[in-house]
């Protein structure tokens, strides 16, 4: 659910053409370039391998872990390094290749995701469709990490149809877009939500809260990839079953994929 709430998020952003002026362009005029760019991004990321680092609270138990990851076909393939702190051990690490090999040959074998959608839970999401699930007020201009950004504040568009759980969630959701103005690329997305978001009046689940911080950096010109994410959400379910759960996400060590595309295991 995680990725699936960042991924719609980033794609609606936008990422506009350079104004003659300089100030911020109006969002509606961009979201052809913002559609453009986020799949150009996306399909960046499959080109390298890198580290991520997550911490997973789940009702006050935390757990650490150190992962690394590449892709084939645009799918993800991972290996885990470290828990809590914790190098895993020889054969743990042996077995974690083995797997990580065997996934990789059956995702040879499949098909990359389609061009310009999200796929989650079988569900397709075109990115130009789900551009239209925000409305977008005027920029403010800032500084941030020493580059000039404009950023958007947003509010879920009142005729945007929910067409799945995480789209549910994202039309009770408000906060900001921030784009860099040189490279005209998203590089932050905040949102929570105002109000709860229930599933068969509350009988199935209620999202009494959550929030998402999705931060980008920047490897080259007009290449950005994943930083930070952090998203948390309260939830009850099947009313009496109550589910508190965070998880932050940092990405570094980004390293190109060698031109066979398969990289040397750790």
């Amino acid at each position: 659910m995680i990725a699936a709430l960042a991924a719609l998020i980033f794609c609606a952003a936008p990422s506009p053409a350079r104004p003659a002026s300089g100030s911020p362009p109006s969002a509606e005029s961009i979201r052809a370039v913002a559609v453009r760019n986020f799949s150009a991004d996306a399909e960046n990321l499959w080109r390298y391998s890198h580290l991520e680092t997550e911490v997973v609270t789940k009702n006050g138990r935390t757990t650490r872990r150190k992962l690394w990851v590449y892709y084939v076909n645009g799918h993800q393939v991972s290996i885990t390094l470290a828990v809590n702190g914790r190098a895993v051990s020889g054969a743990q690490l042996a077995q974690e290749r083995h797997a990580a090999q065997m996934r990789a040959a059956d995702l040879r074998l499949r098909p990359p995701p389609p061009s310009g959608s999200l796929v989650f839970n079988g569900r397709a999401y075109p990115f130009a469709k789900l551009a239209g699930d925000y409305l977008y007020a005027p920029a403010r201009v800032e500084q941030w990490r020493g580059r000039t950004t404009w950023i958007y504040p947003v509010t879920p568009n009142p005729n945007a149809p929910a067409r799945s759980r995480e789209e549910q969630v994202l039309l009770s959701s408000e906060g900001e877009v921030w784009v860099d103005a040189q490279d005209l690329h998203v590089v932050r997305i905040s949102l929570h939500t105002f109000e709860p978001v229930k599933y068969f009046l509350g009988i199935l689940a209620t999202v009494h809260s959550a929030h998402l911080d999705l931060q980008l950096q920047r490897i080259s010109p007009g290449e950005w990839m994943p930083d930070r994410t952090d998203f948390a959400f309260d939830a009850t379910i099947l009313v009496f079953k109550r589910l508190r759960q965070s998880k932050l996400q940092t990405f570094t060590d980004f390293q190109p994929l060698p031109a066979s595309g398969t990289p040397s295991l750790p």
